[in-house]
């Protein structure tokens, strides 16, 4: 089961469903392309843009309830500070991938 509540995303827009709607479609478009980014800096061994996009994915991930992708997020993002290599990082971008899929399937079926 996915951590996303379209309950969550209705209270930030104060119930506004067309409002949520695009809020979430904006969502998913950004996180998708920042999540690329984040990949794109694994295989090119940028363990400083990995840190970057960890802590940008996190804020917005967070604003909208999905709690535990956003402190996975984090977990990456303190890593990366703690000067962890990118073969300690593999295990939690994987992780962060899983769930962010189940949260996307989860918005599809719900706009």
């Amino acid at each position: 089961m996915s951590e996303f509540d379209i309950n969550k995303v209705l209270k930030l827009v104060d119930n506004d469903k067309e409002m949520a709607t695009i809020l979430l479609q904006m969502f998913v478009e950004q996180s998708k392309k920042d999540f690329n980014t984040l990949l794109t800096a694994k295989n090119n061994n940028d363990v400083a843009m990995i840190g970057k996009m960890a802590h940008k994915m996190k804020s917005s991930l967070a604003t909208l309830g999905i709690t535990n992708t956003a402190e996975q997020l984090k977990k990456i993002e303190y890593d990366v500070k703690a000067g962890n290599s990118i073969s300690e990082l593999l295990n939690d971008i994987n992780i962060v991938s899983e769930q962010l899929d189940k949260v996307y399937k989860d918005i599809q079926n719900i706009i």
